[in-house]
């Protein structure tokens, strides 16, 4: 069978919209299973285990390296603004430090600006 461009990009959006309805309720468990698939079809990016150590990786940087912001003063106005979660959970402090502690499954942050702007944060 045949699939035109139109609807694996369909397909694509539908499976990005179940993995982002995770995380509108930022106490949910999320398994494994769901974990290996967010990293699949999410943008993503890698930092080392030992950066998360305290006092941990400033948020601040991992937006810039997430691309999710293009500079330390933009990302300060977007968590000022209410714009930033991690983890599904609104982020309002732009000094805070993100530990090990924090990972999803001790594995992965996932970051977000906006609605619709995600990138997972895998930490190796």
């Amino acid at each position: 069978m045949v699939r035109s461009g139109l609807q694996n990009v369909s397909e694509q959006n539908s499976s990005e919209e179940n993995i982002i309805d995770l995380f509108k309720t930022p106490d949910r468990e999320v398994t494994e299973a769901v974990l290996d698939i967010i990293s699949e079809e999410l943008p993503h990016i890698y930092i080392e285990k030992e950066k998360l150590a305290n006092p941990g990786q400033p948020l601040l940087e991992l937006l810039l390296l997430s691309g999710l912001c293009p500079s330390k003063g933009q990302a300060r106005k977007d968590i000022g603004g209410g714009g930033i979660y991690v983890n599904g959970k609104r982020e309002i402090n732009p000094q805070r430090f993100l530990t090990s502690a924090e990972l999803l499954n001790d594995r992965l942050f996932l970051l977000r600006k906006g609605k619709k702007n995600y990138v997972v944060v895998t930490a190796k």
